[in-house]
């Protein structure tokens, strides 16, 4: 799963340019996630794994999707 793919079209909701910063740490910010250490392999995955939960609650509501329906939603 890409969260930049899931981030991308929420951004573009947000601004009409859809332009932004898309690191990692930056994403975090804007939904409003604790800092993390950066460029330490388990801390990126742990970041990004609680930032993948953020974006599909955002996108999903309340209801819970199956990963492969969020797969087909990406891709």
């Amino acid at each position: 799963m890409d969260t930049l793919i899931l981030e991308k079209p929420l951004l573009r909701n947000k601004n009409d340019t859809g332009t932004g910063d898309y690191q990692l740490a930056s994403v975090r910010e804007r939904h409003n996630l604790p800092p993390y250490l950066a460029h330490n392999a388990l801390s990126d995955s742990i970041a990004t794994g609680e930032l993948f939960l953020v974006l599909v609650k955002i996108i999903y509501g309340k209801s819970i999707p199956l990963l492969s329906n969020v797969y087909k939603h990406i891709y």
